[in-house]
């Protein structure tokens, strides 16, 4: 294109804004990067001018920075710029094109893209365009016309700001203006009501502030303090900074959430509500707020059922047994509606017996989720992962996560019975458990014996692997990298070739028709992998144990540091010397079934393993034999941050697992540490489980932890309703209430 010629109309059609008419700065971007393709000529339609057309040659071909960004912030329905007005382009009379025609085209377009600057817009807050663009026969109405070039605006004048001061008399002075030196008083607030607004209250203000400073010592965050300042009759008091009356009110859902957070009785919660109530405000509690703890407490007693069956008790008799229960169909579409929960929902089963009870208990939620249904519509708007804020009442006033013991629901409960698979396979009777999806979580021992298992010291101890007991304590078991993922097995006869594979369904179901035609004879049930019963768990053949059962990573953890601790490092150094790691940090052992370390405990050993390292503990043995234990304290804690975890696996399990069993090796050849069934479960099926889990999250997801922490959780309801007698008949009907309104709570 010769550059000395005049653009055609055409060309300046790519220079000009459609939307505004401004003409374009197109910096170091090529021009081609700001025509309108046919996403943004429809949004100009939608929003600006539907008579828009880019065929129209009318109209320019292209858009500047600033319509662009305000029309994609319109489509995603943000609507803080304003749209600009567009010029009559529809006004305009082009001259017609002839062959012989060499002239320029002198319409508005083609003015706007030859002149030489860009329109100014006034100065303003945002990104307000605060001019109008109108095209008559000034600036190109007709493209016949001699203008050759746009006229220039009129530029506004700005009000004068800069005044001089007379340092005397503080009056204005400037040319043709008088002043007096005599009344500074009056010419002093003749100079303030000169000033802008803006000016003035900064004037105001710094009075304030230094007659503040004058009186008190200086602080640049005084609230509601009064002052008094002179006029020219009585005094005027002004209070800086008021403490502003807020109407405080609690919903219900605030409240309800305090009264399962804190465990208290619905007595309790009366008398809080009382108070809010007389020394807040009345409305400061919903209206018939004790109407609404009653039904809230009541809320699932329509699905629970109340009744007796014969269990096995101590000394193996059977005893009439008080149950409540509810069907887990019905149970669970109840929860499902009353969270008003959407989508694939994950459902983790429990069951544990402690303080008196067995329970077999729920805990439902959202799948890929971090468990929190808690709603913010009622409280200060801010980042739902930051702490609560003190204004809104702390974490107590905070719903439960879904996870959390605070929101686990019971599906039955007996008092004092063992833990036999006939006790187990009654109440998953009459709870028709298997109706419903879900993933089972227990200790080991309990999960042997849901699986139709015999105990942790039969032949096969491994609820998810074929590995015998003299395997597994001579850590002859398989690595990682060798575990077969066949879901479906045949009975193997050869229990060297079973090792490495992972049980299934079939493969019980199939060992206990095995066993029963061989006579079902308990001393021959190592032929049969320890499988003495059907499993409980319907399903599937080819579904794998460690698929339905996942491994129980506090058990695990407990079993893993105690094992090490009271089998290895007490051994070694004697129990005096040992004991100095753990009072270090200020950690004692339980006496449950002998001494052990709890969960806690055991984390905090593992994050200060390298205080092990202290010559204080081993002066007697010397340093080169706590390393080994060192080591392996060290590397299990970054299994557990990789696995043990709510949010992602780490990408450095394989790395850790893999030194892991290094170092139990060097431990059992070294100081014949045996291996135990919890610690062959961590280092040869963690990864195994961890792939049956989606979205690859840990296995905090489905920790046992609320199931244990659902004892003391219930004991504090039990203890209002509580009757020491079973055979009492008031018993059930105290469990029975004390059961509803324990999991209507925590619904």
């Amino acid at each position: 294109m010769d550059n000395t010629k005049a653009c055609s109309h055409d060309e300046n059609r790519r220079k000009v804004c459609g939307p505004c008419g401004t003409k374009i700065s197109f910096g170091k971007k090529k021009p081609n990067k700001f025509l309108i393709n046919e996403k943004y000529e429809t949004l100009i339609k939608k929003f600006i001018n539907k008579d828009y057309d880019l065929n129209n040659e009318k109209y320019p071909l292209s858009i500047c920075r600033t319509c662009y960004l305000t029309l994609f912030d319109a489509s995603n329905n943000i609507f803080t710029r304003p749209f600009p007005d567009m010029p009559d382009y529809n006004s305009l009379v082009l001259p017609k094109s002839t062959r012989t025609s060499m002239d320029s085209c002198n319409c508005y377009v083609c003015l706007t893209g030859r002149y030489k600057g860009h329109e100014k817009v006034v100065k303003g807050k945002g990104c307000k365009q605060n001019f109008e663009t109108k095209i008559d026969t000034t600036n190109g109405l007709y493209g016949s016309s001699n203008i050759d070039k746009l006229a220039k605006k009129d530029s506004q004048k700005k009000e004068k700001t800069n005044i001089q001061i007379c340092k005397k008399c503080l009056q204005e002075i400037g040319k043709g203006k008088k002043h007096s030196c005599d009344n500074i008083q009056g010419n002093a607030l003749k100079i303030i009501e000169k000033l802008p607004d803006v000016k003035q209250e900064i004037v105001a203000s710094t009075i304030i502030r230094t007659k503040i400073d004058s009186e008190d010592d200086i602080n640049r965050h005084i609230k509601n303090k009064k002052i008094e300042l002179s006029t020219k009759g009585s005094k005027m008091r002004v209070v800086v900074n008021p403490n502003e009356k807020k109407d405080i009110t609690f919903s219900e859902e605030r409240l309800d959430n305090l009264r399962v957070n804190l465990g208290l009785s619905s007595n309790k919660m009366k008398s809080i509500a009382n108070f809010l109530r007389s020394n807040v405000g009345r409305k400061s509690v919903p209206v018939d707020y004790k109407k609404h703890m009653s039904e809230k407490s009541k809320l699932l007693q329509d699905i629970y059922k109340k009744d007796k069956y014969f269990f096995d008790c101590d000394d193996a008799k059977k005893e009439e047994r008080p149950v409540v229960y509810a069907n887990a169909e019905e149970l669970f579409d109840a929860v499902i509606m009353e969270r008003k929960l959407e989508g694939n929902v994950c459902v983790k089963a429990m069951a544990d017996g402690g303080r008196g009870f067995f329970k077999i208990s729920l805990s439902i939620f959202q799948e890929n989720s971090d468990g929190d249904d808690f709603n913010y519509d009622d409280l200060t708007i801010h980042d739902k992962n930051q702490r609560s804020l003190y204004s809104e009442g702390g974490s107590a006033s905070k719903k439960a996560k879904l996870m959390s013991v605070k929101r686990v629901i019971l599906l039955c409960i007996v008092p004092k019975i063992k833990e036999t698979y006939e006790n187990v396979k009654l109440l998953f009777d009459i709870t028709k458990i298997n109706n419903i999806p879900f993933k089972f979580v227990s200790d080991l021992k309990l999960m042997l014996i849901i699986n139709g298992q015999q105990t942790a010291s039969a032949m096969f101890p491994c609820p998810y692997c074929f590995v015998s007991l003299n395997d597994l304590k001579e850590n002859k078991t398989s690595g990682q990298e060798d575990v077969l993922y066949n879901q479906c097995s045949s009975n193997a006869d050869n229990f060297e070739s079973n090792v490495i594979k992972l049980k299934s369904y079939g493969d019980l179901r199939n060992d206990y028709e095995q066993f029963n035609l061989a006579g079902g004879n308990k001393k021959n049930s190592k032929e049969f992998h320890s499988t003495i019963n059907l499993p409980l768990f319907t399903g599937s053949d080819d579904i794998t144990v460690l698929e339905k059962c996942v491994i129980p990573e506090l058990h695990v953890l407990m079993g893993f540091v105690n094992h090490l601790f009271w089998k290895g490092l007490v051994p070694l150094l004697g129990k005096d010397k040992a004991f100095i790691w753990p009072k270090k940090l200020k950690l004692i052992s339980k006496n449950y079934h002998g001494d052990c370390f709890e969960g806690n405990a055991c984390r905090k050993l593992l994050k200060e393993a390298h205080k092990l390292n202290d010559p204080e503990i081993y002066e007697t043995v010397g340093y080169l034999k706590i390393i080994p234990f060192t080591n392996a304290f060290v590397i299990m804690n970054k299994v557990v941050d990789c696995s043990f975890t709510s949010g992602k696996v780490g990408p450095e399990l394989n790395v850790h697992l893999d030194k892991l069993n290094k170092a139990l090796i060097a431990l059992h050849e070294i100081e014949d540490i045996s291996v135990t069934l919890k610690v062959h479960v961590l280092k040869t099926h963690i990864m195994e489980c961890l792939q049956f889990i989606k979205h690859n999250d840990g296995l905090g997801y489905w920790s046992e932890q609320s199931g244990e922490s659902l004892h003391r959780e219930f004991s504090q309801t039990w203890e209002r309703y509580k009757i020491n007698t079973i055979e009492d008949e008031l018993y059930l009907e105290k469990l029975f209430t004390a059961v509803v309104e324990f999991s209507s709570l925590n619904a």
